[in-house]
């Protein structure tokens, strides 16, 4: 079975972020490149094939813009993270391209965010996050990289995003839960526990802070959650599907105005809801195989 589709398509999207005047940016994750948008959904450039040099990805995962345009993009296979330019050519990379567990080194990165000052990476193969310098030096990390279910420890962590005031929160997947840090890295609260119920998680993936700190997170459904961690509101459908299918959101981000995109791996689309969470459009046609 082949996954490739043609331009305006996608094989797998897993990241998605909105950058200046809100175009978005998708990583095609079984397509091995980036693809970018305007704002009405049409196609603007994109970067990127199946590689390991610069500019190149294998499956590639989170993404986030920085400032002045610059893009962060969790390279998975190729075990780093990668900088570009607004235009999409390569700058710099954080990682040797080779599995490690040392400081700045990974093992399948999974997201990546731009933050006040510097880039932080997840890894969920082990269990934590890494917190680097505007120039990509290493700075500290969190989490012992062993699983574990206590204040900082991680099973899993997928999803990552800054918030207000430099706070961080990252999705901790095995353990059901939303993990909140101070601009220090230390712990702050919680969100979730397991369960379907609002508020209640089962395997959280994706996460995005929005508009006066809101919070939305994606398991089988995409979750707002207030500031204070509370819940707010469901965007889109009661249930995206079945978990043993790998069928959940992936991605998420908030863009202008408070719209919310939604990366869905299984249908190969992004779709976008109102700030109420009511669907707005999708880009990418759907896969059919």
């Amino acid at each position: 079975m082949a996954y490739e589709l043609d331009t305006f398509g996608f094989a797998q999207p897993d990241g998605v972020a909105f950058g200046p005047s809100g175009i978005m940016a998708v990583t095609d994750y079984s397509n091995h490149r980036i693809q970018v948008f305007h704002t009405d959904g049409t196609l603007d450039f994109q970067f990127g094939s199946r590689g390991s040099g610069p500019g190149e990805f294998v499956n590639p995962s989170g993404i986030d813009f920085g400032p002045n345009g610059t893009m962060a993009v969790a390279d998975r296979t190729n075990h780093r993270v990668q900088v570009f330019h607004a235009n999409g050519t390569f700058d710099y990379q954080i990682g040797s391209g080779s599995s490690g567990s040392g400081p700045g080194e990974f093992d399948t990165p999974q997201d990546v965010a731009f933050g006040p000052g510097g880039i932080m990476a997840v890894t969920s193969s082990d269990h934590r996050v890494q917190v680097f310098h505007a120039n990509g030096t290493f700075d500290y990390q969190i989490g012992s990289g062993s699983s574990g279910s206590g204040p900082g420890e991680f099973n899993l962590p997928y999803g990552i995003d800054f918030g207000p005031n430099g706070t961080m929160a990252v999705v901790d997947f095995n353990n059901h839960r939303v993990q909140v840090f101070h601009a220090n890295g230390t712990f702050a609260y919680e969100v979730g526990s397991p369960g379907t119920n609002p508020g209640e998680f089962d395997l959280p993936y994706g996460i995005a802070f929005g508009p006066n700190g809101t919070m939305a997170v994606g398991d089988l459904r995409v979750q707002v959650f207030h500031a204070n961690g509370t819940f707010a509101y469901r965007a889109g459908p009661e249930s995206w599907g079945d978990d043993a299918n790998n069928d959940w959101p992936a991605g998420i981000a908030f863009g202008p105005g408070g719209i919310i995109a939604v990366a869905h791996n299984s249908n190969r689309t992004v779709q976008v809801f109102h700030p109420n969470g009511t669907f707005s459009h999708q880009v990418g046609p759907e896969w059919v195989a």
